[in-house]
């Protein structure tokens, strides 16, 4: 299974192309095509995210149900329609990380429809996608665990931090309003 890529997306994605710069795995440079085709996939899913056509479905979607597990399954969804659609010509290498990168971005939406969505719901809805996109594509459970075991603590860790720091720069009044009704109170 391809590791994921970093990724230095500005919280305005549909105005900026997600640009990640590397693999997880280290030095491992993005070859021009892979960045292309990762891009294609990012802004072919935010226009499903977001068309006039499908929005309202995806917003029922996430409002049915365990957080998590609605925001995996919009990410799984538009994933998969996206690849029939394109006939399986999807290079499996950019599916997880551009699936990541949905993630993100369907928890922000989730956020601001007035769905609790914190770290750790993300890294749920994270962990469920992965799931179900390697059950789609005939990957085994053994396999995912197998996976993911392998990856260092340190770096699940690392990734974990990276990725908080990344929602709080893009993301601050999510953040700020959980933080602000404390504050009046003790004034």
């Amino acid at each position: 299974m391809p590791e994921p890529m970093q990724k230095n997306i500005p919280s305005n994605a549909q105005k900026s192309a997600p640009q990640p710069a590397e693999s997880q795995s280290g030095g491992e440079t993005v070859t021009p095509e892979e960045q292309q085709n990762y891009e294609k996939l990012v802004l072919a899913s935010l226009k499903v995210l977001y068309s006039e056509q499908t929005h309202q479905g995806i917003v029922k979607m996430l409002q049915s149900g365990d957080p998590a597990e609605s925001i995996a399954n919009v990410v799984t969804t538009i994933i998969l329609q996206l690849d029939k659609k394109s006939g399986g010509k999807i290079p499996e290498e950019i599916i997880l990380p551009a699936a990541a990168e949905l993630v993100d971005e369907v928890a922000q939406l989730a956020g601001k429809i007035g769905i609790q969505v914190d770290e750790r719901v993300t890294g749920q809805a994270m962990q469920r996608m992965v799931m179900g996109l390697a059950e789609e594509y005939g990957v085994t459970p053994e396999e995912v665990q197998e996976i993911m075991q392998a990856i260092p603590k340190e770096e699940v860790q690392k990734m974990v931090q990276q990725q908080s720091g990344f929602s709080q720069q893009t993301q601050p009044q999510a953040a700020a309003p959980a933080a602000q009704p404390a504050a009046p109170m003790g004034a």
